[in-house]
């Protein structure tokens, strides 16, 4: 059983994060400036300061902006309405999204509707702007796990995630996630599917 935002499934952008900290902004915190102009906030060693935290409405039109408009806000709107989304910011400006949609799921295929139903999700995209110096590689696990973690604390019981079939790349992500991919019903498209329940997702960031 697919969401039913499958028509706007876009190929995942297995991509980097940076974040930055509310509190540093706050501060006045220095900023680092990216080859593209990009502004980033830094601690007080110089490294980019970042933070995830979860989405909200008021973040529709900057995560569809980082979408190149592939996601409308209509669309990003009942998907932020559900707190599984994650943004990251720095120098108060949105910089990466992680695009969850939630949905019931049957628990048995056999069985169908009658064995009953479980809360289940899907990773749409992960999404930067453009940009992001070198660093910003070593971040992008980071993102995919704070949502897989969000979405487990929540008792989600799996997740899944489309693909094309030919984005090898996001392929090697999604299976160093710990993802497995199904066998390959759509010639166009590749499923990879993991059970929350059994991992133990750890972005070594709180998720605010």
């Amino acid at each position: 059983r697919r969401s039913g935002f499958q028509g706007v499934m876009l190929s995942i952008h297995v991509l980097a994060l940076l974040f930055g900290s509310a509190e540093a902004l706050r501060l006045g915190a220095p900023v680092m400036r990216t080859q593209e102009g990009l502004k980033l906030a830094v601690d007080i060693k110089g490294n980019p300061a970042w933070d995830l935290r979860v989405a909200t409405a008021d973040d529709a039109g900057a995560i569809s902006t980082l979408t190149g408009g592939r996601y409308t806000t209509d669309v990003l709107g009942p998907l932020l309405s559900s707190k599984t989304c994650i943004v990251g910011e720095s120098g108060n400006q949105l910089v990466t999204a992680a695009l969850v949609t939630t949905f019931k799921g049957v628990r048995s295929k056999e069985q169908g509707v009658a064995g009953g139903l479980e809360d289940r999700a899907e990773l749409l995209a992960v999404v930067e702007a453009p940009g992001l110096p070198p660093a910003a590689s070593a971040w992008r696990r980071q993102t995919a796990l704070g949502a897989l973690k969000m979405l487990k604390g929540k008792g989600y019981s799996d997740v899944v995630c489309a693909i094309p079939a030919d984005d090898k790349s996001g392929a090697q992500f999604l299976t160093e996630l710990g993802m497995q991919g199904s066998a390959a019903a759509d010639k166009e498209m590749h499923t990879f599917a993991a059970t929350l329940l059994g991992m133990n997702p750890d972005p070594q960031k709180k998720v605010k």
